[in-house]
């Protein structure tokens, strides 16, 4: 009886001691699981952190695009040496209000061509226009010039380029060039016959400023160079005005 007791004891005995040694087993794995996590600052926990990588992740992708977007200028700007829209002093003409609102010194033709035509380079002044009739009868437009004038500019050798077609420059006298007043719409001829209050817009003159070259004709500048409009047949006939192209309005 007493041997059975002590075998019993022992057996019980060996079983504690396993699962004591089983126990500290499993407490050094822990331990050494905790050492590898990430030890984040006083007050955060694993969520914050992972939104506040996301966050600076998402600010840098956005300001390198920004970045890149900045470096590819549009074509628009690099066609167009300079531009402006600022409202120019108006003027009235034989029962028609004209105003300039907006001047672009371009380095190519694309303006004024369509289709397959030829693009050439060199230094074209345009000239955006609006024009109302303020008189109480129709206004042909047709019944008007548009010229350019500018010490910059020497008008007898227009026609040594362009022969007779005088669209973008023909001579009038030595620094002064006429011009087609031309619609974007249809790059034609803008002879429209405008009511009483009518208003048109979207038109334009398109002048080569330097017919013999592409370089730029650097002694015609907007403080310099006027527009003439003038009227030069029918009611009003030989009335004219002056738009510098440097004079805002007011």
């Amino acid at each position: 009886m007493r041997k059975t007791v002590y075998i019993t004891a022992l057996v019980l005995l060996l079983s504690l001691g396993t699962l004591a040694l089983a126990s500290c087993g499993g407490s050094t794995d822990s331990s050494a699981t905790a050492s590898e996590q990430v030890k984040l600052p006083p007050g955060s926990t694993a969520e914050s952190a992972t939104q506040q990588t996301t966050t600076t992740e998402t600010t840098t992708e956005s300001s390198t695009s920004n970045t890149t977007a900045s470096q590819n200028p549009s074509t628009e700007t690099t066609n167009a040496t300079a531009s402006s829209s600022a409202a120019l002093l108006p003027a009235d003409v034989a029962g028609g209000h004209f105003e300039v609102v907006k001047v672009t010194r371009r380095e190519n033709n694309k303006s004024v061509v369509s289709g397959n035509a030829r693009q050439v380079s060199g230094d074209y002044q345009e000239l955006e226009l609006q024009i109302t009739n303020t008189s109480g009868f129709l206004l042909d437009l047709s019944q008007f010039s548009f010229r350019l004038e500018s010490p910059g500019i020497d008008a007898y050798v227009y026609e040594d380029y362009y022969g007779t077609t005088g669209t973008y420059g023909a001579a009038v006298s030595a620094n002064i060039i006429s011009g087609t007043l031309l619609d974007y719409s249809s790059l034609q001829q803008a002879s429209y016959t405008l009511k009483s209050g009518e208003v048109v817009d979207s038109v334009f003159l398109f002048f080569d400023l330097n017919p013999l070259s592409t370089a730029k004709n650097t002694a015609v500048t907007l403080e310099n160079t006027d527009l003439i409009i003038k009227k030069v047949s029918g009611t009003g006939y030989g009335e004219k005005a002056y738009i510098n192209l440097a004079t805002p309005a007011g």
